[in-house]
């Protein structure tokens, strides 16, 4: 629905998209794991 000429409209996806996650979950888990242990360190004073 386009909100400013309140009609229906088709959305047209285009680009490099994965449908599933799995063959990234490597990379994610990685990032989220430093990240975390980023916060960590900054709260318990181990990183400036």
């Amino acid at each position: 629905v386009d909100l400013q000429q309140h009609t229906d409209t088709t959305i047209v996806v285009t680009g490099r998209h994965d449908p599933c996650i799995v063959p990234r979950a490597v990379v994610v888990l990685e990032s989220v794991t430093a990240m975390a242990l980023a916060d960590l360190g900054l709260r318990g004073g181990f990183l400036p």
